[in-house]
């Protein structure tokens, strides 16, 4: 899990206490998520959309981002670029036409 350093949270306008709670609940889930917001905003008086961005931004964004292509996957893409179109991609790798339009346009830029 990706730990943030401590420069990066000493420039936080957060409390150690609140970098505390949200540390222990990057395993929790939505319910619990929801009652450590409440509790930040009972203890730093802030709003609540404050209280939500900290928490995605301590807690929630070490999560795997499936939004990157390994190089691998953009060569097989690239290679089924020349054979097949794009909306025939998206069918047989039950993907949004999107994704695959964007990437092939990423793919002509790079």
């Amino acid at each position: 899990m990706k730990r943030f350093s401590q420069s990066s949270l000493n420039r936080s306008p957060w409390s150690r206490e609140a970098i505390a709670l949200v540390a222990q609940a990057r395993v929790s889930s939505g319910n619990k998520f929801e009652q450590l917001v409440e509790r930040l905003q009972r203890n730093s008086r802030r709003r609540k959309q404050g209280c939500w961005r900290f928490v995605i931004q301590y807690a929630l964004k070490n999560a795997v981002s499936h939004l990157r292509w390994t190089e691998e996957e953009m060569t097989m893409f690239r290679e089924e670029l020349l054979r097949r179109s794009i909306k025939e991609i998206a069918q047989s790798l039950s993907g949004p036409q999107k994704l695959y339009r964007a990437c092939s346009y990423a793919t002509i830029l790079a």
